[in-house]
């Protein structure tokens, strides 16, 4: 993967390792215990959101400590639902 970075103890890894460019959807991760690494420009934190409905679990390694909002609240979108709940 081209700008993917590389772990020590990565090329020891048996399963299957895929960029989130060629996620197609959670079909084939049905059952499995599955890693995310890296929740950048979101799309990280959409496969991971999207594979819990089917994986037997889900974990999402990031660099730092994060806040994860969803995208709406109320059904309206959050950053509606903060200005009328929040900051107004």
């Amino acid at each position: 993967f081209d700008g993917v970075v590389m772990c020590v103890g990565q090329e020891a890894f048996q399963g299957r390792m895929l960029h989130t460019s060629q996620y197609r959807g959670q079909a084939s991760f049905q059952g499995q215990r599955v890693l995310v690494v890296g929740a950048g420009q979101a799309s990280g934190t959409d496969v991971a959101q999207d594979l819990s409905f089917g994986a037997k679990q889900v974990l999402l390694s990031v660099r730092r400590g994060l806040i994860l909002l969803p995208r709406f609240l109320g059904g309206r979108p959050n950053a509606e639902w903060f200005e009328r709940n929040i900051w107004s």
